[in-house]
């Protein structure tokens, strides 16, 4: 009898040993997943409040692609989506905004759309997901004001 108490000891820290891997790869992989389902959720609505906003003063170039440091109403929706991001690196480079019918006009489309590429927490996310998170969004509005400059003096 004295022999199984003397054995018994060392039970718990095998037992430890062997579930203690299961139990931090749950816990990195619950943190991965609220992380992706974060920035998700917070990618998201930036597309969305952007895409509000270029509704009220939607850009004066066709496609903020490209180089629209000069359109103030393009950079003042890239800021819009950009104030609301906390943990995502979102730039203005990953926002485009754009006319799909190609008409600057009230009725007339506008497209906010955001592609983003970030990295996961830890490289258990990277083994398991994949290198990078990838997320593409879009979001399109009807042109419902068109602002002069008189009005709206920022955007010009």
């Amino acid at each position: 009898m004295k022999q199984m108490k003397r054995f018994a000891k060392g039970q718990s820290i095998v037992e430890l040993a062997l579930i203690l891997p299961f139990l931090i790869m749950i816990t990195i992989g619950t943190m991965e997943l609220g992380y992706y389902v974060y920035t998700y959720s917070e990618l998201e609505n930036a597309t969305r409040i952007a895409s509000e906003r270029a509704s009220k003063t939607p850009p004066f170039t066709m496609n903020s692609g490209d180089d629209s440091s000069s359109d103030k109403c393009g950079v003042l929706i890239k800021e819009a989506a950009t104030d609301g991001v906390t943990i995502s690196n979102l730039t203005y480079d990953d926002i485009t905004i754009s006319f799909p019918e190609n008409a600057r006009a009230r009725g007339k489309q506008v497209e906010v759309r955001i592609e983003y590429q970030g990295e996961w927490l830890s490289p258990v996310g990277e083994r398991i997901f994949g290198q990078f998170l990838t997320f593409n969004f879009a979001s399109r509005r009807p042109i419902v004001s068109l602002l002069t400059p008189d009005v709206a003096p920022n955007c010009t």
